[in-house]
């Protein structure tokens, strides 16, 4: 469950863009990085997803081994300074949006309520 903490404590994507700045972490931990990343948004898999179960092993095991992989290779400090900072940003804006929520919820509840009307209509109507 170390790894899903992790994976929470740092903003992945953010930090990924920031490695090349550290003069700290190595090359092969910054290569690994991008690997990573560029592994889990790619459409493209190991193991094709069409295949039932395994497909989808791959990107259960390959993608949070591969950021297991990376936080181990990056110096402590670095962690540590990274989830300083997204802490200090959390705490200071914690943005909301509620009326684009409030929209989005809407939108759902309608289109919901538009499929049952269609569906009693087509079958009871």
């Amino acid at each position: 469950m170390k790894i899903i903490k992790d994976i929470k404590d740092i903003n992945f994507i953010k930090f990924i863009k920031l490695i090349k700045i550290i003069k700290l972490i190595t090359l092969t931990a910054k290569i690994i990085a991008v690997c990573v990343v560029a592994y889990a948004f790619s459409p493209v898999n190991l193991i094709p997803d069409f295949i039932p179960v395994v497909g989808y092993l791959d990107d259960l095991l390959l993608v949070p081994l591969g950021v297991y992989l990376t936080l181990r290779l990056f110096p402590s400090e670095v962690l540590e300074g990274y989830r300083a900072q997204a802490e200090e940003r959390r705490k200071a804006r914690k943005p909301k949006n509620w009326f684009t929520g409030a929209l989005i919820i809407g939108l759902w509840l309608a289109l919901a309520l538009w499929a049952c009307l269609y569906l009693y209509h087509r079958f009871f109507g």
